[in-house]
């Protein structure tokens, strides 16, 4: 229990990962179930230590949320410590300590059908998760079409008292598909323009259940993310299993390295919307090089 709070504070005393395995996310899986755990037990702070020494570790720790904050002064007084950076007598050495901050997210980008799907669930998620936007105080970005999952999302938001921005090419507003009544209808000259738009408005992507139009927009905008293009957070809402094989398929593509399993980890599956947003939040981008990854698989290398 913290003592000026009064909240429960979980502190975490080490992270190690074998040299072995590095690289393969496992650090990222080990703070997440230690976060999921922390949170299913009523803690509110989750504080881990690093030594001043590591500069690697801090980097990384903050790229997956913990921000630095207090300083602790440490001595060494027993014989057996294994701490290699702390001396006999250097009472002034400062641990600093990383706690875990949720990041913003203003504004989520929704890739989801302009058909309603054959089963009531598939509307049903797109209200729900315009339900869970508007709880948040997360405004929507999404394609500015009045059909299918797209209108249900967004009129659903809009109702809320939530703001929508639409992002639609002229082209279809010209055929009668965009949901015209939206006060921030921004209307782009192609498809590319669209996309890019959307992207940059955005601070986090998901993708409901879709035709080939939201499949290619979700999976572009994780590619951007595996080259480092931006750290953005790409979820799937998986309404009734709806991108079970499309995840078993990327399996099949990572054991025959054309994926590598780091980049496999980015995209993340949830089945409700409220447990998704919340992993939207803390998301940790890994650290990864893709073209490192690559050029290690030539044989000239």
């Amino acid at each position: 229990m913290d003592y000026f709070s009064g909240e429960k504070h979980g502190y975490i005393s080490d992270v190690a990962v074998s040299k072995s395995v590095e690289g393969r996310g496992i650090g990222r899986m080990l703070l997440e179930a230690a976060e999921s755990w922390a949170r299913s037990n009523g803690y509110r702070l989750l504080t881990l230590y690093v030594f001043s020494a590591n500069a690697r570790a801090r980097r990384v720790y903050e790229r997956y949320g913990f921000q630095p904050e207090v300083v602790k002064y440490v001595k060494l007084i027993g014989q057996n410590s294994k701490a290699k950076d702390l001396k006999p007598g250097r009472a002034d050495l400062q641990t600093p300590q990383a706690t875990l901050v949720e990041r913003p997210m203003k504004r989520i980008c929704v890739f989801c059908g302009s058909s309603p799907g054959s089963s009531p669930e598939y509307l049903r998620a797109a209200h729900e998760l315009g339900e869970a936007l508007v709880r948040r105080s997360m405004e929507l970005v999404y394609g500015g079409g009045r059909v299918g999952m797209m209108a249900e999302i967004a009129r659903t938001v809009t109702k809320g008292g939530g703001k929508v921005i639409g992002v639609i090419p002229r082209d279809l507003v010209e055929r009668g598909v965009a949901l015209t009544e939206l006060p921030d209808l921004r209307v782009v000259g192609s498809m590319h323009e669209r996309k890019a738009l959307m992207a940059e408005l955005s601070d986090g992507f998901i993708a409901l259940p879709g035709g080939l139009g939201t499949i290619e927009e979700f999976l572009e905008v994780v590619t951007w993310a595996q080259l480092g293009i931006h750290p953005k957070p790409c979820r799937l809402l998986n309404v009734k299993n709806y991108y079970g094989r499309l995840m078993d398929f990327l399996e099949h593509a990572v054991s025959e390295n054309f994926v590598e399993a780091e980049h496999r980890s980015m995209i993340l599956v949830d089945e409700d919307a409220e447990s998704l947003l919340r992993r939207l939040e803390t998301y940790c981008p890994p650290l990864i090089d893709k073209a490192k990854w690559t050029l290690g698989l030539s044989k000239d290398e």
